[in-house]
């Protein structure tokens, strides 16, 4: 590659959980020095974090979305990325840049980690790019069915595959709950919490909105497992939860969970008669008012 040569570098990483870009700036900073190595002009870079480019993520990547217009209106030569996969991972997405080509000054596409790239502007180029894309959409798949075999023997095992915490239990690494013959891992409870959901399935089951529950634990400063204020929504998305009864469902098939259950099943049955009977009395008033309007 002649020297002077204008890129953009793009960088992404899929998941962040602390919020803070290193992995992305790591990149970038690779990206940068690959460049400056040959006396290449670094014109923009852009970066999306926590940001899947699979076929199977819905989310939107901004950064990918504003470097497409710089292609179009900044005269840059080359794309440079740590590798391809960073870059796409939809063949549509490849074929969008291949059409940028054409009308633009886009030539190249680099991957510094690969030592490699792709001359957009000829057909062997093309076609290893769209050879990339391929091999990239086919690791996707690979992973993907990687992570759901992992999910669903988590899951027949009665473990939890991660996420925010539920309320009652402990987040983070399973622990060892003592059972009569074994030990298993297990969630532990947290001091305080199942006590608090027993009182609200009790209230519910006594007939007591869970608006008026959740204005109580409000003003009693019990928060949430976010920390936060309860709301209508959070409390009746914990009483509905069939964790509480020790049950671990997954696809729709419910397995015996590795944690200790905090209501009896009879007693979450009843919650969830008692919560359907409100939630048909609620829907009954709305009607009947806009019956009254009309």
């Amino acid at each position: 590659m002649q020297a002077g040569l204008r890129c953009a570098i793009y960088a992404r990483i899929s998941r962040d959980s602390s919020g803070i870009s290193e992995n992305v700036d790591i990149q970038i900073m690779e990206c940068r020095r690959y460049a400056e190595d040959r006396g290449w002009e670094i014109v923009s870079t852009f970066h999306d974090n926590d940001i899947s480019a699979s076929k199977y993520s819905t989310k939107p990547r901004p950064g990918y979305a504003t470097m497409i217009t710089a292609l179009k209106n900044d005269r840059i030569e080359a794309v440079l990325v740590v590798e391809m996969s960073r870059l796409y991972r939809r063949t549509e997405e490849l074929l969008d840049l291949i059409r940028l080509a054409e009308v633009t000054n886009l030539n190249h596409i680099l991957a510094t980690e690969e030592g490699s790239g792709c001359d957009l502007s000829t057909e062997v180029g093309i076609h290893n790019a769209v050879s990339s894309v391929n091999n990239a959409v086919y690791e996707s798949r690979k992973m993907s069915d990687r992570l759901q075999r992992k999910f669903r023997a988590k899951a027949e095992q009665g473990q939890a595959h991660g996420g925010s915490r539920p309320y009652g239990y402990q987040t983070g690494g399973m622990e060892l709950y003592e059972f009569p013959f074994c030990s298993i891992p297990t969630r532990e409870l947290i001091p305080g919490e199942p006590a608090v959901i027993r009182e609200a399935a009790a209230r519910v089951i006594q007939g007591v909105p869970v608006t008026a529950i959740v204005k109580d634990l409000n003003r009693r400063g019990i928060p949430s497992a976010s920390g936060r204020q309860w709301s209508h929504k959070s409390l009746t998305q914990v009483l509905t939860r069939k964790r509480l009864i020790g049950v671990r469902v997954h696809r729709g098939a419910e397995h015996p969970a590795a944690w200790p259950p905090i209501l009896l099943l009879q007693e979450w049955e009843m919650v969830q008669a008692a919560l359907r009977s409100s939630y048909r009395q609620r829907t009954r008033g709305r009607s009947y008012l806009l019956s009254r309007r009309m």
